[in-house]
């Protein structure tokens, strides 16, 4: 059935011929196979029936682990460093000053990057409190708009197209060039407080990347979750994760509130990092007519043509989305159905995933408990990574987690009464559901195979939400995180008079509420699988 996709996958591509996958160590069989869907990357990672079928006896170790980089090597900056590493003198490891080390954490005396003990272990312009490394004042926008120009941005606040001219400034310094004012958002459009994105055609801009994302996080009183979020991956992970600080924003000279800017996800976060740009780079995004049939879940689709709905091509040339079509097509499609009689539902993913980081990024996800990333709100690119080829996944808009969940009762994704308990097996295929498009329920494919693969994947996936549940960092770091960002920020949210609490008190609950969800989370996780 999806063997037949292949010839039309390199016909797409004007190849004659499509070449095996080349990452699959400890393959010692001749290269027989005749070339599959290659593309301008030089490989899409595109394997033969002959060279798939082969591995089907795959056992539980990735045959060439994402960690075989060298222990020391080369930086521009931390953030193409391990977690928890500085970038000093070009290298990853210690520190000389706060500025070699990760945001919120400073140099510490002993030439590592962690918890500050004094103002001199951060950056210059930032104190440390309570461990924090924190700017001394709350960095300022200024957006300037025409008012009948803003005005009509807000009455047609659902086209996505819609960009309006404006001027911005930010800390004193007004910034040249053609600038653009446009709603960021999905759901959140429906809310009072909208979210902003400004464009400056110029390398000059006054954000991490010529396109400025500030988010209202209006539906999360505390305004932290999506940092906190962002900040239990960049801590826990080393995939690479968008950095977040607040931003008080003025719009025509008047306070428009406190709202918080995440890096955008493109070719400049991927040059940071390290990561190829000329490697295809997709964010699972499917409009809203196709987003409730599952077409973003990594499902085989029944129309070509939407595949380039739900996957939004962000970096690379890869014609008609080839590379994602042969990926659910010719590797997570029939590892699913071989899956289901032998209990290997890896068997030909290994070679195209960099799975050791994928399973973090599923832990991660499941310990926030975020269910917003099954359709929808992730980034994946084929890179290489300790020498392999292959896909990884990045977070991406995680305000709907730790202990909120969108509301199906009033349709909306306002935080209401914390939910700590949503099993971790989400994203499976139930009992009583097959791989059907659209989705019979609420799945994803790829998060499915992990879960159901009885040689590695599912044990992996506990033992990685175990060992996160029980940490140090998910257990007391980021809940004294959460204190310390919330009192910084509470005098701005006092100011605002746009955001969802009355009153500081209000917002101290607010923030409550976000440092007791991890203790009942754990605990929940550690009963329901068993954790030592």
């Amino acid at each position: 059935m999806f063997r037949s996709r292949l010839t039309l996958l390199c016909s797409l591509l004007a190849l004659a011929a499509c070449a095996p996958d080349d990452s699959g160590v400890g393959d010692t069989s001749p290269d027989t196979s005749t070339d599959t869907a290659a593309d301008t990357e030089g490989d899409t990672g595109a394997e033969t029936a002959e060279d798939t079928d082969a591995d089907t006896d795959t056992t539980t170790a990735d045959t060439a682990p994402d960690t075989a980089e060298p222990p020391v090597r080369s930086c521009l900056s931390w953030l193409e460093c391990d977690s928890g590493q500085g970038c000093a003198e070009g290298l990853c490891g210690g520190c000389t000053s706060g500025a070699d080390c990760p945001d919120l954490l400073g140099c510490t005396a002993d030439a590592t990057c962690g918890a500050c003990a004094t103002d001199s272990d951060c950056r210059t312009g930032e104190g440390c409190s309570e461990g924090v490394c924190l700017a001394t004042t709350i960095s300022e926008v200024r957006i300037t708009v025409a008012p009948a120009d803003y005005q009509a941005l807000r009455a047609d606040r659902y086209n996505k197209d819609l960009r309006v001219p404006c001027s911005v400034a930010a800390d004193g310094v007004t910034y040249a060039g053609p600038t653009t004012l446009a709603i960021h958002g999905g759901s959140s459009r429906d809310l009072p407080k909208l979210s902003f994105a400004v464009e400056t055609a110029s390398v000059d801009h006054p954000g991490y990347a010529e396109k400025m994302v500030l988010r209202a996080e209006y539906n999360d009183a505390s305004a932290l979750r999506n940092m906190l979020g962002l900040e239990l991956f960049r801590r826990s992970t080393d995939l690479p994760t968008p950095r977040t600080r607040f931003r008080n924003v003025y719009l025509n000279g008047a306070l428009y509130g406190l709202m918080v800017e995440v890096e955008r996800i493109g070719s400049n976060f991927l040059t940071l990092r390290g990561r190829d740009i000329s490697s295809s780079m997709y964010e699972s995004e499917p409009a809203n007519a196709i987003a409730s049939t599952g077409a973003g879940a990594l499902v085989p689709l029944n129309d070509p043509a939407i595949y380039t709905q739900a996957y939004d091509q962000k970096t690379g040339s890869v014609a008609s989305v080839a590379d994602v079509v042969y990926f659910i097509e010719e590797i997570l499609a029939p590892d699913y159905y071989d899956g289901q009689l032998s209990g290997n539902f890896l068997a030909r993913t290994r070679r195209q995933l960099h799975l050791d980081s994928y399973v973090s990024y599923l832990a991660t996800n499941a310990v926030l408990q975020n269910r917003d990333h099954v359709r929808k709100n992730f980034y994946f690119s084929r890179q290489t990574v300790g020498g392999r080829l292959a896909w990884e996944f990045y977070p991406w808009d995680v305000d709907l987690t730790q202990g909120c969940l969108w509301n199906n009762a009033t349709d909306t994704s306002l935080c209401g009464a914390p939910v700590y308990d949503d099993p971790p097996d989400v994203g499976r295929i139930g009992p009583d559901s097959g791989l059907t498009y659209p989705t019979d329920g609420f799945y994803n494919l790829l998060m499915h195979n992990v879960q159901a693969d009885e040689f590695g994947g599912a044990e992996a996936y506990r033992a990685e939400i175990c060992a996160r549940s029980t940490s140090q960092l998910y257990t007391n770091e980021i809940p004294a995180l959460a204190r310390t960002l919330g009192a910084y920020i509470r005098p701005a949210l006092v100011e605002d008079s746009s955001d969802r609490n009355g009153t500081a008190a209000d917002h101290v609950a607010a923030v409550d509420e976000v440092v007791g969800f991890y203790a009942e989370r754990a605990a929940f996780l550690m009963t329901e699988l068993g954790c030592p």
